[in-house]
């Protein structure tokens, strides 16, 4: 159930296809901790330059995100977002 209201510059993906592109380009891993293909992800800014992508478990986007990924300006892509306190 996908309800939730994206912004312009926020594009949500659930196909196959669409989700290969995202791991294919910005090297983003699209398998749930079951090895499954994410049911669908929200990109957030210009497709060629995401400044975020959120991953879902479930058809739900008005779930939180299980993984998130940022756009690191140091290193020029896109990675998973550290959760506070947390060291890598």
């Amino acid at each position: 159930m996908m309800t939730a209201k994206l912004s312009s510059t926020s594009e949500l993906i659930v196909t196959t296809e669409d989700l290969h592109w995202l791991r294919d380009v910005h090297g983003i891993d699209i398998l749930t901790p079951k090895d499954r293909i994410v049911p669908c992800a929200i990109m957030h800014g210009n497709a060629d330059c995401p400044e975020k992508v959120e991953l879902f478990k479930k058809d739900n986007i008005n779930e939180k995100p299980f993984r998130v990924y940022v756009y690191n300006d140091e290193t020029c892509k896109l990675e998973i977002e550290k959760k506070p306190g947390k060291t890598a």
